[in-house]
């Protein structure tokens, strides 16, 4: 890998590492929110709306509107804390489940895996439990997949804990 390869790479892991410390890590979800695609964003904001659509309808609100203002305005929703307690916790779940909850273990592959020319799939690990703190192709090791798309000029977060490029809808495609 040249400089110039080992520079890109470098933006793409620093923002996924950025993401896991601010969602998965002590910041929340409202730090991490400018670090996710907004197909992310609106497919996070519909599953929530979709797994809420009961209280949600008692409180006479429109699906779509909330899962728009949610995915734009962040905290400026009302409905804001009850989503981002509900996703921070289960983006927690993912990412500790696969590689524990201590940041300073958690490593990024070094090679992407391209999806597309503006998307890229990376596998974090926990660099603890691997020989040298370094993964070798041919050795198994869990991982929490993320997909990463350079969105406006940045490296933002497209998905976490899977390798699907997420679709929205009701409900979203976030998994296989």
């Amino acid at each position: 890998m040249d400089d110039s390869e080992s520079l890109a790479q470098a933006a793409v892991a620093d923002a996924a590492h950025k993401f896991l410390l601010s969602a998965a890590g002590d910041g929340g979800l409202l730090r991490a929110w400018p670090l996710v695609d907004p197909t992310l964003r609106i497919c996070l904001a519909q599953l929530w709306v979709h797994a809420n659509r009961g209280p949600i309808t008692r409180l006479d609100f429109d699906f779509e509107e909330v899962a728009a203002a949610l995915a734009k305005e962040g905290p400026g929703h009302r409905l804001w804390s009850n989503f981002e307690t509900v996703t921070v916790r289960a983006l927690r779940k993912t990412v500790y489940a696969g590689i524990g909850d201590n940041p300073e273990n958690w490593g990024i592959a070094s090679a992407p895996r391209l999806i597309d020319v503006e998307t890229k799939l990376l596998y974090v690990h926990d660099v603890s439990k691997l020989p040298g703190a370094v993964w070798e192709s041919d050795t198994y090791s869990i991982v929490v997949p993320m997909v990463m798309r350079l969105t406006d000029g940045e490296w933002r977060v497209l998905n976490v804990g899977s390798d699907v490029v997420p679709e929205p809808g009701w409900p979203p495609r976030l998994r296989h």
